[in-house]
Formats: structure tokens, sequence, C-alpha cells
């Protein structure tokens, strides 16, 4: 016997087919406000079937791993095969999509393991509702005046901590959906292009879920930056923004990029596309909101957040001050005199970005600022000891033209160097891996240093002109 329950997700109705009266999806976080009165479906999944088995013919398409499962996703004749191996059972999970018959079997009940049916669920569900122009999108979504924004980006670069950020400082603004809400797009009868978001049972490590649906203010790209700058993104940097959020094995087979493709340029019709290059901060929050908004943030909320993220200064108050600002958690940004950092900072041509190391940890080769003795220093870290009286930690620091180190305590440091923004407009990262690479290799060129600048400062040395004359 079997018993059959209803789910309503993005508009779409689907029957979940089992062995046991209780659906196993009852116990899924998340499907139980999706559940419907009986109704017609639009597709089906079985989760109790036994007798799958792997076919010879399968076509591997796209294999990767995530969590504690290796998953795989092939072509079959009769639609796609999609298998997931945890490393906790030795029963492989096995599931048949057919788009055609609108079908997805799969032998779920023989391991039950919710985190494998969570995902083969979004699959096959994902599948199925392409051709009803919709598609899951690996984003995190918040509600704002009757729309929703979407903040893209790979796993890690913070779009929880953004939307968090709009939730606790953007009044009125709510999360609709933190990992994977459905986009659905395409043109209206007279020619012109819509995009609406809806929230999913799919919504990561935050339980969002929630089966509104709501017109598209936005899509903004995300990208960790030492400081706040949005700007608006032209066609093809928009589907190249989007485009990856889509469901990562869709881009190995040309049926599902098709649908895909299509529904992206709708989309890119439909809604404007920024990148926010950002701190996580209030400031970065208040700017995405006023660009796409226009006039959520007054300008004293304005001003506020600006001076929250940086302060700038005149160098004659650079060191005190800096070490007031540091100590409130605020980033400060000078413009260094002195030669003591060439070739990496050039005094009275970059400006640099401190942020406070309460917020920021160092490591060694970082650039800091620090207080050593009655004098405030700028230079990088390139050891650390234990002082052979006190027993005291000390760290040893380097200008990256001087010769002599410097020790200070723990304590001394104030301050980490986020930024180095060129007279170009360039900006450089210390931490990033090019700059932090080539200032190893400059401290291991000491015994080479005193020549080396020589020919930096005299222009002698014909890399350097590509790279310091075009900055100038």
């Amino acid at each position: 016997m079997t018993y059959s329950s209803y789910y309503f997700v993005a508009d779409q109705c689907f029957e979940c087919v089992g062995s046991h009266a209780k659906s196993p999806l009852n116990r899924v976080e998340g499907f139980g406000v999706f559940q419907c009165q009986q109704q017609p479906a639009s597709f089906r999944i079985h989760v109790h079937e036994s007798g799958l088995e792997l076919p010879a013919d399968a076509e591997l398409l796209h294999a990767f791993s995530f969590e504690y499962i290796h998953a795989a996703f092939s072509r079959i004749p009769e639609g796609y095969l999609f298998t997931m191996q945890s490393d906790k059972s030795d029963q492989l999970f096995i599931m048949y999509i057919d788009p055609q018959e609108k079908l997805a079997r799969c032998n779920w009940e023989l391991n039950p393991d919710f985190t494998i049916l969570r995902f083969g669920l979004w699959m096959c569900f994902s599948i199925f509702v392409l051709p009803e122009h919709r598609v899951a999108i690996h984003s995190s979504a918040i509600k704002y005046k009757g729309k929703t924004v979407l903040f893209l980006g790979e796993s890690g670069t913070g779009k929880s901590t953004h939307t968090a950020l709009w939730r606790k400082y953007i009044s009125d603004s709510s999360l609709l959906n933190d990992d994977s809400p459905i986009l659905w797009a395409g043109q209206q009868e007279d020619g012109n292009s819509f995009a609406y978001a809806y929230g999913a049972p799919w919504s990561g490590k935050t339980p969002c879920y929630k089966t509104e649906m709501m017109p598209i203010a936005a899509i903004v790209r995300l990208k960790q930056a030492p400081a706040n700058r949005m700007r608006r993104l032209s066609k093809l940097e928009a589907f190249s923004a989007l485009f990856p959020s889509a469901p990562p094995a869709f881009a190995h087979d040309s049926l599902l990029t098709d649908g895909v493709c299509k529904i992206i340029s709708d989309t890119i019709r439909a809604v404007p596309f920024y990148e926010l290059e950002c701190l996580p901060d209030e400031a970065a929050a208040k700017l995405a909101c006023r660009t796409i908004f226009g006039e959520e943030t007054s300008a004293q909320e304005t001003k506020n957040a600006e001076q929250i993220q940086t302060r700038t200064f005149a160098n004659e108050l650079f060191f005190e001050q800096t070490k007031l600002f540091l100590s409130e958690g605020q980033n400060v940004r000078v413009s260094p005199l002195g030669n003591s950092m060439l070739p990496f900072l050039r005094g009275g041509l970059d400006q640099i970005e401190i942020a406070p190391v309460s917020r920021v940890r160092y490591h060694k080769f970082s650039i800091v600022f620090a207080q050593c003795d009655q004098k405030f220093l700028i230079h990088r870290v390139i050891g650390k000891r234990t002082d052979p009286q006190t027993g005291a930690k000390q760290i040893i620091l380097l200008g990256d033209g001087n010769f002599t180190p410097e020790i200070v305590s723990p304590d001394d440091i104030l301050g980490v160097v986020e930024a180095v923004f060129r007279k170009s407009g360039r900006v450089m990262c210390p931490e990033y891996f090019g700059p932090r690479s080539l200032a190893i290799l400059w401290y291991w060129a000491r015994p080479m240093r005193r020549y080396l600048l020589w020919l930096i400062t005299s222009r002698r040395l014909p890399v350097y002109l590509r790279l310091w004359k075009r900055e100038s």
C-alpha cells in the first residue's frame, strides 16, 4: 500500500508517494508549511522504490561532493539519473528523473537520510519546474517595501551576513529565503519581461521557509572588499553573475542549460543587476538599500554610516587621532609619509586603510599600525619571540625599506592595513595571495635589499618602471 501527500512550492503542486501513512517530508525541516490538500499535481516523486539499479547506459555529466555525501548526475534515455553515496551508509541513493512523464523514483526508504532526501528533492524539483520558467538560485533574498533583492555569491562570500545587516539596520526589512529561492521570469503578453522570487523549503542553515512570492527589485553580486562601492552591471556581466548561481549540474546538459539561459535572459531584461564590493558593516547595507530603492536612508543616516566605515585625516592629525578612532572600532584612511615601507607603500602618493586590531587578525607578513616607545609605525610583521628576561611575548616588525627591526608587544599593535589605494585609483589588498607572495619574496631578498631599493628608486629596473611609473 502507498500513501500520498501534496506540497505547493513556487505555484507548482507535487505529489510525494511513500509506503508509510506519514509522509517523510513532514519530518524534513521546512516542508510542513508547504503541504497542501490533494489537487492535480505537476509532477510526482516516489520515495519507496526498492528495485532500482544503476543502468549500464548512463552518461556521467557531473560529479561533486558536499558535507559527507558524494553525488553524480548522469543522462539516461528516459531522462536523468541522480545518485548519492553517504559516508555514513553503504546504501547508494538512486533517483530516476523522467521529465516527459513528470515522475521521479528513488530508493530513499532503504536508507532514510533526510539530508539526502532534501537534496534529491531539490534536484528533481529544479528539473521539473524549469519548463515553467522557474529555477532555484543560490542566493539570499531580503524583503523590503513589497519587493525582494537577491544577493549572489559563492559560499562564504557573506550573503547571509549582508542580509542579516539589512534586518538589523534597515527598518521593515525581513528575510524571504537564505539559500535557494525560486526565480520565476518570463514575458507578459505585451512583450515586457517580469521576474519574481518565491520562498522555498530549502533555506540553508537559516530556517526561513515562506510561501510568499515577491517581485524582484534588483539582483546584487557580492564581493568582499576593503571598502564599500556599488556599480550597475552590464548585460553581459549580469549574465556572468547569475548563471553560476543556478544548479551547477545543469551547466553540463544542453537542454537544461537552454532553459536556464532563457530564464536569465528574461530576468536581465526585467530587473537591474549590481555588484557590491563591501565590508560586513552597516554602511554596506545602507549603500545597497539607497542605490536600489533611492530614498531609504536619510542624509544623516548616510553620513553616520560613512563615518562608521572610514575616517580620513590630514597627516598632522594622523598619530593620536588614528589611535583614538581605531580604539572606537572604526576604520581609518591616511596618507602616510616617509619611505620606510618602499617599495610597497610610497609616502605622499598612496593612501592606506587601517582596520582596528579588535576586528581584524594579523599574522606574519601583515602590515600593521603599531606604537613603539613614543612613536607610531606602519611596518610589516616578520616574526615573534619571547623576551629572554621577562618571558613576555613580543612581535618583530620591519619596514620593507628598512634594515633594522623594531620589537613591540602584542598590545602595541593597534590596527591592520586592509587596503592600499594607489594614486591611479587602483586598490591593492596586502592580505591577498599576490601582494602577500611578493612581500615574502621581498623579505627573503634582504641581503640584496639595499641594491634593489637603489634600482627601484633610481628607475633603473625595467620591470619596476612598468609597475611604479604607471601608478605615479
